[in-house]
């Protein structure tokens, strides 16, 4: 059963019962690629925080991280308090990594950061026309990239937080841990230019959740992805990237040439059939398209649930869900 709290904050229990354990997601950023507009949707990128007992998990540091920061510095660190923070990365796009600078607790003593990835690949064109690929994990991009001037003022090893790196591999099992017993964490890697992980999250009390931001079904694949099926099959709550409508995603430029396909992102109808196929309980939509008001994502959402009968919302700026 879902109870809807209609305050300002909405928040969604899917629970027959309050639960003594329970899982508490909130969305700081849902929008995908750039900040977008309407703000009956919210304007900020990718960041959703996962609380559970006394685990704080941030998903991606798109640009909502900076208003979960101004919460931890109130109720921790400007009380003298030490907190850890776990920072889980789904892929190093800048709508995805770019608000962590704006993350006040990264200049407090107290503050630990415990960030989480995998490996992600680069490119760039050498002197003599070649094409350069490497791979990178999480803890090299920060400070080549994010971290480090001209991109920001202030060096990664200037920072007074402690920090500490966690790498993970594709198919591998981890824990995060609780003061409710370790969140049972599976990963593997989703089809995404420069490599993007999902995540599906054991938890104590029985419920799992399934963390799939940036991927893209290519058309032409009868099959979906088995990996993306497997960390969402029978998921409690399927959080999941539905960036476009079919007709947006076929969209063409005037040479004709596709524009979005192989940006690596889902459109409503393919979105609807994974789902049904992985047999998730709930989904919640979110990396919404920054073209897109709240007619388009309304849409995107009557899509899924008309086509499947899977319970279906879309997330929105401050929006709390209970499992």
């Amino acid at each position: 059963m879902v109870r809807i709290r209609p305050t300002i904050e909405t928040s969604l229990r899917i629970s027959s019962e309050i639960d003594p354990k329970p899982v508490r997601i909130r969305f700081f950023g849902v929008r995908g690629s750039f900040q977008g507009d309407d703000q009956r949707i919210g304007h900020h990128t990718s960041c959703i925080v996962i609380e559970y007992g006394d685990s704080i998990t941030i998903c991606d540091t798109g640009s909502g991280v900076r208003n979960f920061g101004a919460e931890i510095m109130q109720e921790y660190t400007m009380r003298g308090r030490e907190v850890r923070v776990n920072v889980l990365y789904t892929h190093m796009h800048g709508d995805h990594t770019f608000g962590l600078p704006s993350f006040d607790p990264l200049f407090s003593p107290k503050t630990h950061m415990h960030f989480i990835g995998g490996t992600h690949t680069f490119k760039r064109e050498s002197h003599d026309g070649t094409i350069e690929t490497w791979e990178e994990t999480v803890h090299e991009t920060l400070q080549r990239q994010i971290l480090v001037e001209p991109t920001f003022p202030i060096n990664y090893r200037e920072l007074p937080c402690k920090r500490t790196f966690q790498l993970v591999r594709p198919g591998e099992r981890f824990t995060i841990p609780s003061s409710y017993g370790d969140i049972v964490v599976d990963c593997d890697i989703m089809n995404h230019p420069g490599r993007a992980y999902g995540y599906r999250f054991h938890f104590g009390n029985d419920k799992v959740l399934a963390l799939v931001l940036d991927h893209e079904h290519e058309p032409e694949k009868p099959e979906f992805d088995q990996k993306i099926l497997r960390l969402c099959d029978r998921a409690t709550l399927t959080i999941g990237e539905v960036q476009y409508t079919k007709r947006f995603y076929d969209g063409h430029m005037p040479n004709g040439i596709s524009f979005r396909k192989g940006w690596g992102h889902m459109w409503a109808e393919a979105a609807a059939r994974q789902f049904e196929e992985a047999r998730t309980t709930h989904v919640i939509t979110t990396h919404h398209e920054p073209k897109f008001g709240l007619p388009e994502v309304t849409e995107i959402v009557r899509t899924i649930n008309e086509t499947t009968g899977i319970r279906t919302d879309y997330a929105f700026q401050s929006m709390e869900v209970t499992l």
